[in-house]
Parts: C-alpha cells; sequence; structure tokens
C-alpha cells in the first residue's frame, strides 16, 4: 500500500534534521549528512547539489581518517 505524499516545509525539515543530530546514537553516515547539511543552511540556496555532495563526502572521509 501507498504511502500518502507529504508536504514538508522548511521548519519540518530543519526540526527532522536537528532531532536526528540531537538524538541519534552514534555518528553515523545520516548524522554526518545531517550535520553537514545544517551546518552549511545558509550556503545551499546558492550552490548546486553536486558541490553540497561533494562537501558531504569531504567531511564524511575526514571523519573516517580516510583523506
Amino acid at each position: 500500500m501507498d504511502q500518502p505524499f507529504r508536504d514538508y516545509n522548511e521548519t519540518d525539515i530543519l526540526y527532522l534534521l536537528m532531532t536526528y543530530v540531537n538524538f541519534s546514537s552514534g555518528q553515523d553516515m545520516y548524522y554526518s549528512i545531517a550535520k553537514t547539511i545544517l551546518t552549511h543552511l545558509e550556503q545551499i540556496p546558492s550552490i548546486s547539489i553536486n558541490d553540497l555532495c561533494r562537501t558531504m563526502f569531504h567531511i564524511s572521509c575526514n571523519n573516517l581518517k580516510i583523506l
């Protein structure tokens, strides 16, 4: 059965991201993604999705110390 589409607004999305960062049990991939989005929130309207992904990749690699 298909789930009905929910129209999230900015407040809902920010709340979900902050809740995940604040209550996650560990620093997993989703934690890194949520924290990176929140950290770079002011830049998001002016950068491409590719630039945001690149930023997340570099932060994840630094956290894992593989670069």
